[in-house]
């Protein structure tokens, strides 16, 4: 009944607040509501009662906002997330704002002069756009935080929208942003929709926060409280014939309310819906109106207004508004260009709204500056490394530079000779080129460490730029790069951005946080602001102000330029400000320097003014080219001068006296040499001990070799063959390799002693070199692969210069202070240039018919003919040409590519050498250690030697050592196979693949193998390892693989492993041992050293370890020791044998070696300068001689595994082992895993590693009574010990049994009496055998906790009985206070009810329903624990409780 009741009331109430709503207003139309459902827009009719809607719009990504114009057809939505205005007609989309909309929060559409409005929370705007021009304009930019709805009266021409800002508010203004003002800005926090009675000129909005709704006119009088109760969170509002429609998102349904009862409906929903904006889709309900705008003369745009024309004219983003009123300017006058990181945003100085505009640009990545001439914008990309330009009226762009580009970071555009500057940090150069490219020129390139900001005033051909490096600065030069200087030295840290007025320069410092000015020359220097600029980084001028970005307060700001007063914020909130330029296009003056001539009708390449107007030229040629004598073209030298001084390297033409610095990152360039085949530069160099080589204009520089070599002094490239050769004085060797570096060969290593210069004869293949050795200096030669080796001259000073002519050899001899030469056919020797003659001859090259020289007495470059005669007078070249190290000198015809080389039909796979014989002819060649195959051009690798690490190399060694790998870092050890070289460093394996075996240029596709690592060895596709105590195996993969074999201690540390013969030999603690692959049968080789062994190595069934300052060698059983060798090794460790030689490494980090069985012929082969970390012998077997699935192989035939796995039944594979179950005993090893207990130590071997049958105990006396083994038998230990056990057990096992037995005769007692007891009636009444009683008895749960009561059948009979229990009842507890309650419901509401619940608790499922005691109608069973206990015949029901008692 009480249900059937309950049902009735809430069907009669519905019905009554029906009737209620529609009392007074019923007869009204109910109107359609189009609202934004975030990913559509759905239309639905509030007068059914399905709560149907319909899609009219789809597939949106967050639409909050919608607005409609019935008359046009159109529905308008803003796309939040999209940051898109969208219209919709006849089902046509189009966009309408796409740009600069961050984050549009509400739109309105005035249907009368067909444009929409809207609000941007992000820009804190009031925007406005015409629907059909698409011309935009800023109303409201000013006051205003945080802007959310907006409504419109057309009739009024006013505008209303609410901010919950900082300051919430509801204002009003004219719908042309005039005559502002607030009208609600007290107690009101976030008022979020508002809505409009035109009839009636009330404003109705919601407070989100204060959860009310409330009502004010038009002027912000007769406020009224409408509801406080109904919404929760409400967003968007409209208003229809005296009813409220609302969103919530609370509820994320669609509510109404009637402002004259304030009755509150949800209206239905069909489906889950997430409202946002909502709109009356119905005429609205206002005035007659007509159309100001319609008969106005406005160039651009007309609003409606609240003056008495009704209108007002307006300019598009921007555009200012000319003194007529009705006609906008042709285009802004002044506007700023800002680099955003990866878009390029225009801002109008003509308006004060400063709104910035996206220019449409693509492409862009990372952009930093920008720079702006003649209607388009340039910038550098520093991720893309691209210098690039655009049209602002197509935002078509053009790449103007992308090669040689490695971190552009800033740009100046010189309008006057059309050039275009920048600086490249990544380079540290300063270039220039035309607007369009071409005619690259690198002007500044020594000295500069981190070059920033640049700026330039073409009227004075000055250029100014900044550096942050280690020594900040800012300094200037000419335009052309002359005449250098530093500006400002002091107290400057991270100079950003600076720019250049009439004389002063301005700068910004991102550290120091201020902006400074000085004078031209540094002098005059203030500071113009220091407050609030945490990290200014674009910096520009224009008029009376300066202009900069903030990184910190992402914000584009100005000040007046000379007091820095009237600052003011232009854009805040503005995301990666970067570069930024002022732009007038108006100020540029054109006729600044003679620059504006010369640029077209006078210079081929560049006009570079200097500044000095009465120079006839200032014409300038691109990099690589020279400027001819009449000072306008450029021309290609046919020969021209090398030379390095002070770091640099410069040619010189042998016409002209002005030298071009070869913008290359050199340290003490040692050696120099050319090919003009591709126009590239080689050179030496001595302090970073590399071969580096770039194109002529600095481009595309590399590090040829760098690994290897240690004072690489001479330099010769063989053009014809395509190699290079190097002396190495550190090393004392002369080496060779292809022209990129590859295949690098040592030819010459024997009985040689500080080789120098070096000088190749490629068509007579012939090389030459000198030597600077202390006892027999002199000058060799040999062919081409260092074969055929000759004395030439003997008994002279240091031989530092070599040139060649047809005829002779020339050289310098900077002892005796001559020049020499050596006729080459008949070997007469005779000075040239005589000490007598006051000359300092140092660095020498030839030149057809020339002989050139730099002297260091008077740093000047002299010539002599070489059929010179004795009366003739030495030619001055250059002056002033101090320290230069190395001169060459080279013409096109001295390297003809048609001279003709042998090796042109040869098919060498890695080298080719032109060798002398009765012609010439060729030969091929291998990199270091690799052999020619039998009667063919191809090499291969070796097959076995040693492999030694240095802290960063990889070394190879035969007959002498190699690098083959390099650039590494804190290396310990090293290990390879036919493929990869592996490295151990700060405790980690990698491996690395070499890109070509043996170019000793380094690899690729690293990969982490093993980690904590402290000694490894490979074998086969495996890596065996130490880690601490612990022998542990990785596959080549980098998977783990598991434990081999730890020392019973954690402190007992493992080193040097080897494997021989399937065992793994070690070092410990004081020992050297040794166990089988799998980890068993461990043998103690040899015990109690006095130190612990620092080498291990296994040869011929011998073993050798070194300990102390000795190596000692035995058989592989310990025995048989004896000293090898002598007694003071200098501490050798890391052992390892090739062929008859055992080498180790010294104390002072070379290798020494010694006969493995005589101990003799004792020799160094690596220097200690090395300071060489591991040492390794590798063995290549041409295949391998395990199975390919054998996990650990230990011979050809036999397998096994980790300690952790077993071995699978086809002998190869290992499985993971699993423990055995009880009764079982687990095999150490083997592919037999477990087997019953009993077989252990039965005598018969049924593992396969027979580790049942080991550490077995044999029976004697009671033990084996008690095991049951018999006297003289074996079995397991623990059988033993848990035979004597037993005995200690039964006593309290007996004890146990007498107790349980007396409980037990006890409860059947108690059983049979209850059997007997009278039945029981009334509440809930409970039918139950005894055996349903036994289960029962013992259970006792507390009432507050979640555990489920033990089950129970009964059944339920209404009775008011229960009621005499009423003192003991706790009140039941409501569905959400507990975790099982919910499951106890009946009917659909119970599991519409759990799955709500279980989805929100992350629940399981449910017990059968009333399967606990707590259901509906168990309320009686709910009492306190702590109630007396009544007497069994107390009451009709006491047998139940009875249950919960005991």
């Amino acid at each position: 009944m009480g249900r059937q009741f309950l049902i009735c009331t809430v069907i009669s109430v519905i019905v009554i607040l029906n009737a209620g709503f529609g009392g007074v207003g019923g007869a009204e139309k109910t109107p359609r509501l189009l609202f934004a459902n975030r990913k559509d827009i759905r239309l639905m009719d509030t007068g059914t009662k399905k709560g149907n809607s319909t899609i009219v719009v789809r597939d949106l990504v967050e639409a909050t906002s919608v607005d409609v114009n019935l008359k046009s057809e159109t529905i308008c939505w803003s796309d939040i997330k999209a940051e898109k205005i969208q219209c919709q007609k006849h089902g046509r989309v189009t966009t309408l704002v796409s740009t600069s909309l961050p984050a549009p929060e509400d739109i309105a559409i005035d249907c009368l002069t067909n444009k929409l409005y809207w609000t941007d929370s992000e820009n804190n705007h009031i925007e406005v756009v015409c629907l059909d021009s698409k011309l935009r304009k800023v109303l409201i930019w000013e006051d205003i935080d945080q802007p959310r709805a907006i409504v419109l009266d057309t009739n009024v021409r006013t505008m209303f929208w609410s901010d919950w800002g900082e300051n919430p508010k509801i204002e009003r203004a004219s719908m042309d942003g005039t005559n502002r003002r607030p009208i609600i800005d007290k107690d009101i926090f976030w008022p979020n929709g508002i809505a409009l009675d035109y009839r009636n000129k009330i404003l109705y909005w919601v407070d989100a926060k204060l959860h009310y709704i409330a009502s004010v006119d038009y002027n912000g009088s007769n406020r009224k409280l409408i509801n406080q109760d109904g919404p929760l969170h409400p967003f968007m509002m409209a208003y229809y014939q005296n009813v409220l429609y609302w969103s919530d998102w609370h509820t994320n349904s669609l509510h109404s309310i009637r402002v004259d009862t304030n009755q509150i409906r949800t209206l239905p929903t069909k489906s889950n819906i997430t409202p946002m904006d909502l709109v009356i889709f119905e005429e609205p309900d206002k005035p007659k109106e007509t159309n100001p705008c319609a008969d106005a003369k406005c160039s651009h745009i007309c609003l409606l207004s609240e003056s008495t024309r009704g209108f007002k004219c307006a300019c598009p983003v921007g555009v200012k508004l000319l003194k007529d009123g009705t006609i906008c300017n042709d285009d802004i006058e002044s506007f700023l260009i800002v680099a955003r990181g990866t878009d390029i945003r225009r801002i109008s100085l003509d308006t004060t709204d400063y709104t910035d505009v996206l220019m449409g640009f693509t492409g862009i990545k990372h952009l930093l500056t920008v720079d702006y001439w003649n209607g388009s914008v340039f910038w550098t990309d520093d991720e893309a490394r691209k210098i690039r330009s655009g049209s602002l009226k197509t935002f078509e762009t053009t790449d103007i530079i992308k090669e040689e580009l490695v971190h552009p970071d800033s740009l100046a555009v010189d309008w006057v000779g059309q050039n275009l500057y920048w600086t490249d940090a990544g380079t540290d150069r300063i270039e220039v080129a035309k607007l369009n490219g071409k005619f690259r020129k690198i002007l500044i390139s020594r000295g500069l460490t981190e070059p920033r900001a640049i700026g330039l005033d073409p009227k004075r051909g000055l250029m100014f730029w900044s550096d942050w490096g280690k020594k900040p600065r800012i300094e200037r030069s000419n335009m052309d790069g002359s005449n250098r200087e530093s500006v400002i030295t002091e107290n400057i840290f991270w100079p950003n951005g600076l720019a250049l007025d009439n004389g002063v320069l301005y700068w910004c410092d991102a550290k120091s946080d201020k902006i400074e000015l000085a004078d031209y020359d540094g002098k005059n220097r203030r500071e113009l602001l220091t407050q609030d600029l945490p990290h200014t980084f674009g910096f520009s001028l224009l008029g009376d102000y300066i202009y900069w970005t903030d990184w910190q307060r992402r914000t584009v700001e100005r000040a007046e330029k000379t007091t820095g007063h009237d600052r003011t914020v232009i854009k805040e909130q503005f995301m990666d400000p970067m570069g930024i330029v002022a732009v007038s296009p108006k100020s540029y003056n054109y006729t600044l320097n003679p620059c504006h001539w010369q640029i077209n009708n006078f210079c081929q390449h560049l006009c570079l003014f200097n500044g000095d107007f009465n120079k006839v030229s200032h014409c300038a040629c691109a990099s690589g080219y020279e400027l001819s004598q009449d000072n306008k073209s450029c021309t290609n030298p046919e020969a021209f001068i090398l030379y390095s001084n002070s770091g640099e390297i410069h040619r010189i033409s042998l016409n002209q006296s002005r030298s071009d610095v070869i913008p290359v990152k050199a340290k003490s360039p040692s050696a120099l040499d050319y090919d003009s085949f591709e126009s590239r530069i080689y050179w030496a160099d001595s302090k970073l001990n590399s071969i580096n080589r770039a194109y002529m204009n600095g481009s595309d520089t590399e590090r040829l070799v760098d690994y290897g070599i240690k004072h690489p002094e001479g330099l010769a490239v063989d053009w014809l063959n395509r190699n290079m050769y190097w002396t190495d004085m550190g090393r004392n060797r002369i080496e060779v390799a292809k022209l990129n570096g590859d295949f690098r060969r040592t030819i010459i290593w024997d009985n040689i002693d500080s080789p120098r210069s070096i000088i190749v004869q490629p068509n007579k293949a012939w090389l030459y070199w000198s030597s600077w050795s202390t006892e027999n200096p002199g000058i060799e030669k040999s062919s081409l692969d260092g074969t055929k080796r000759i004395p030439l001259v003997k008994g002279i000073g240091r031989a530092y210069g070599l040139a060649l002519d047809s005829d002779f050899l020339y050289w310098s001899d900077i002892d005796n202070f001559i020049i020499e030469r050596l006729h080459l056919g008949s070997n007469q020797r005779n000075v040239i240039v005589s000490a007598e003659q006051m000359y300092r001859p140092f660095s020498i090259a030839s030149y057809q018919s020339w002989l050139y020289w730099q002297d260091t007495e008077s740093s000047t470059i002299y010539r002599l003919p070489t059929n010179y005669t004795r009366n003739f007078t030495v030619q001055k070249v250059h002056s002033n040409m101090k320290s230069i190290q190395e001169l060459k000198i080279y013409d096109k015809l001295k390297q003809s590519k048609t001279t003709w080389t042998p090796c042109s039909v040869l098919n060498c796979s890695h080298l080719c050498f032109t060798v002398q014989g009765k012609t010439l002819n060729s030969v091929c060649g291998c990199p270091n250690h690799y052999v020619l195959r039998s009667n063919e051009n191809i090499c291969l690798a070796p097959e076995e030697y040693l492999l030694f690490s240095s802290t960063n190399a990889i070394s190879r060694f035969l007959d002498f050592d190699s690098v083959i790998f390099g650039g590494l870092k804190n290396v310990t050890g090293v290990s390879a196979d036919r493929h990869f070289v592996y490295v151990l460093s700060d405790g980690i394996v990698k491996r690395y693949k070499l890109e070509d075996p043996g170019d000793g240029t380094g690899g690729s596709g690293i990969s982490v193998l093993a980690k904590n690592v402290t000694y490894f060895v490979l074998h086969g596709r495996l890596i065996l390892f130490a880690s601490a105590n612990c022998i542990n195996v990785s596959s080549m993969e980098g998977n783990y693989v598991g434990v081999v074999y730890c020392a019973e201690k954690a402190e007992d540390t493992i080193q040097y492993l080897k494997i021989y013969k399937s065992y793994i030999y070690f070092v410990g603690p004081k020992s050297i041992e040794r166990v089988t692959m799998n980890g068993i049968e461990r043998l103690i080789i040899i015990n109690a050293t006095v130190v612990t062994p620092m080498g291990l190595e296994i040869d011929e069934d011998l073993l050798y370890w070194s300990e102390g300052e000795q190596i000692f060698v035995s058989n592989l059983l310990g025995t048989s020791v004896k000293v090898l060798g002598s007694n003071t090794l200098g501490g050798p460790k890391n052992l390892a044998i090739l062929g008859r030689f055992i080498y180790w490494i010294d104390s002072s980090g070379g290798v020494e070696r010694m006969d493995k069985f005589t101990g003799l012929e004792r020799a160094r082969v690596v220097p200690r300068s090395e300071d060489v970390t591991s040492i390794v012998y590798v063995n290549l077997p041409q295949q391998e001689d395990c199975d390919p699935d054998c996990t650990i192989c230990t011979s050809s035939e036999a397998c096994t595994c980790p300690m952790s796995q077993i071995l699978a039944q086809d002998g190869k594979r290992c499985l993971t082992r699993q423990d055995c179950p009880v009764g079982h005993f687990q095999c150490a090893s083997g592919h037999i895993g477990c087997i019953p207990a009993a077989n252990q130590c039965n005598g018969i071997k049924e593992c396969q590693d027979a580790s049942d049958e080991t550490d077995c105990f044999v029976c004697t006396g009671d033990q084996c009574r008690l095991s049951g083994c018999k006297p003289g038998e074996s079995c397991p230990p623990e059988a033993i010990s848990s035979a004597f056990d037993l005995t200690y057990l039964l006593i309290p096992v007996v004890l146990f049994i007498c107790i349980v037995g007396t409980v037990y005769i006890a409860l059947m007692r108690r059983k049979k009496a209850l059997r007997n007891a009278p039945s029981t009636s009334g509440s809930c009444a409970m039918n139950m055998s005894s055996t349903t009683t036994t289960h029962l008895h013992h259970h006792a749960y507390p009432l507050d906790t979640a555990v489920a009561q033990p089950p129970v059948k009964y059944t339920n009979n209404s009775s008011s009985s229960s009621s005499n229990y009423n003192e003991l009842l706790v009140p039941h507890p409501s569905p959400v206070t507990t975790t099982h309650s919910y499951c106890c419901s009946h009917g659909n509401n119970a599991k519409k009810y759990y799955y709500l619940q279980s989805k929100e608790l992350n629940m399981g499922p449910c017990p059968t329903p009333c399967s606990t005691d707590v259901c509906d109608n168990s309320d009686i069973y709910n009492f306190s624990f702590n109630a007396p206990p009544p007497s069994i015949t107390s009451s009709p029901n006491s047998t139940l409780r009875m249950h919960f008692q005991i």
